[in-house]
This record gives C-alpha cells, structure tokens and sequence, in this order.
C-alpha cells in the first residue's frame, strides 16, 4: 500500500513518537535477524530480516509523508538512537545464537 497517497491527517504528539518507535523496532528486529543470519548461516533468519526490512519501509513512507524525523537514518547494524533499543538488541543476539561448536 502507498501511504503517501491517502490524505493526511493530524497527527497528535503520541502518534507522531508512536510512528518513531515503529521504525526504530523494526529496526531492532532487522537487524537481530540480519545478525543472527550472518552468525549462524540460517536461511529462516535471513528471510524474516527481509520481511522486517520491508516493515521499516512502510514505516519510513510514514515518516516521510508526515515529514518527521527518520530516527535511525545512518545507523548502522546493532546501533540505535535510544540506549534501551540497543541494549535489547545485545539481549536478543546473545540469546539467539547459536553456540559455536553447533555452527557450520
């Protein structure tokens, strides 16, 4: 769906940050996945990594239709503007590896 070509609506300061933490959570499972793609050579994590990556799309053709501020443009893997987001990240790629005597 193309978002840009509904009518806007106004949007009020909680579903403008609502919009932000979005993409910045679709960021995280992104990259989670990507990362866990990369460690363990599992295709089911790099498929879900490109479905995620096709949320953050959705997200971002929010914040541009609305003309926020894309809070992750120019991250890098695993980096993110809130420190929470970033340690959650950390959890989740410690917990979701593989060890390393089951890698290929």
């Amino acid at each position: 769906m193309d978002v840009s070509t509904l009518p806007a609506e106004n949007l009020s300061q909680d579903e403008m940050a609502a919009i932000l933490y979005m993409r910045e959570e679709e960021k995280l499972a992104r990259d989670v996945y990507l990362t866990l793609y990369n460690e363990t050579g599992l295709t089911v994590f790099r498929n879900i990594e490109k479905s995620e990556e096709t949320h953050m799309d959705m997200v971002l053709s929010l914040i541009e239709k609305y003309n926020l501020t894309d809070p992750v443009e120019g991250l890098g893997i695993g980096e993110f503007a809130s420190p929470e987001m970033e340690s959650l990240y950390n959890e989740l790629v410690e917990r979701g590896g593989r060890p390393a005597s089951w890698r290929p």
